[in-house]
């Protein structure tokens, strides 16, 4: 008997604290308080994520663009809907949305990674080698800017610039195959 009392009193606990934690947010103190919706944790960005994990680019960019009206000053979902749109080639766009995050967020260096590889892919080489060196001023040992770097001399016929770059990257690089799997 007393055992199916103490399990009620525990599932009542479990059931009714959650109620009283909402009901009551504003007499706990400031650092126990429920926080506020957190974008990172929203459902669509699960659903985003699985859409690009299986190459379905535009139901991601959409769940992205969906994201934005929600969240319209968020850097990291005008991040990935930037590079989901440089990876569909639609350039304007991905320009749009990568500066903007960097706009917000000017030390992200993955966004300016990923407006660099951008450049690269459009053939605008003085662009992406701008953005490279902004990354490799701030982090010079950030293996796949200076790889890129590398790329993006090699493209210009800067063959022994391009040399240092990619020897640079492939010597920060923890694992050596890494400039022969990554996909510019």
């Amino acid at each position: 008997m007393k055992k199916k009392s103490l399990l009620k009193i525990i599932i009542a606990f479990v059931f009714l604290l959650p109620l009283h934690l909402a009901c009551n947010e504003n007499s706990l103190p400031q650092e126990t308080k429920i926080s506020s919706e957190n974008p990172q944790e929203n459902p669509l960005v699960f659903q985003a994520n699985e859409a690009e994990k299986d190459q379905n680019l535009q139901q991601a960019a959409s769940i992205f663009e969906q994201l934005l009206s929600k969240y319209p000053d968020n850097p990291y979902f005008m991040y990935r809907l930037g590079r989901i749109y440089s990876i569909l080639k639609k350039w304007d766009e991905a320009e749009k949305y990568l500066t903007r995050s960097l706009e917000i967020n000017p030390d992200d260096q993955d966004t300016r990674l990923a407006l660099a590889r951008m450049y690269y892919w459009k053939k605008e080489y003085k662009k992406a080698e701008k953005e490279l060196l902004i990354i490799l001023q701030k982090m010079p040992n950030y293996t796949e800017a200076s790889i890129l770097l590398g790329k993006v001399y090699y493209a210009e016929e800067k063959n022994e610039v391009a040399e240092i770059y990619l020897k640079q990257g492939l010597n920060d690089s923890s694992e050596k195959t890494s400039y022969f799997s990554f996909k510019t």
